[in-house]
């Protein structure tokens, strides 16, 4: 299992991954999502075990790490887990809701977050 604290996370989002679709899809989906929610500067990557998104500004005199989330992947689910943010920007949601959108279609079930997200994953993990 990766490396990552779940309990300093500051934000967790959990689903399902539809039957037919693999790990591998999630996180190609996840990764493209990434790359779609931010428009300057995204690094994505597999660290500690996990795919991680760091999003960062760029102005061109200052480089900074505005948000950073990582995904877990289990045998059918899915946990976006956000790491850091910046001045309250939190791309969790929107990278895991565009996941949603890319392996399920229009159609996806209603994903979990915070502590309801954690018992989720902790349950089937």
């Amino acid at each position: 299992m990766p490396a990552i604290d779940l309990d300093a996370a500051i934000g967790t989002y959990w689903s399902e991954v539809r039957v037919g679709v693999t790990g591998a899809d999630v996180a190609a989906a996840w990764s493209a999502a990434a790359q779609a929610v931010w428009k300057d500067e995204v690094h994505v990557d597999q660290r500690d075990g996990a795919t991680r998104a760091s999003f960062l500004a760029n102005s061109g005199q200052a480089r900074m790490t505005v948000c950073e989330c990582a995904l877990l992947v289990a045998p059918a689910q899915f946990l976006t887990v956000v790491l850091e943010q910046v001045l309250g920007l939190n791309l969790g949601w929107a990278i895991h809701t565009r996941t949603l959108d890319a392996t399920w279609g229009e159609d996806w079930p209603n994903p979990s977050f915070g502590e309801r997200a954690l018992r989720d994953w902790s349950g089937g993990a």
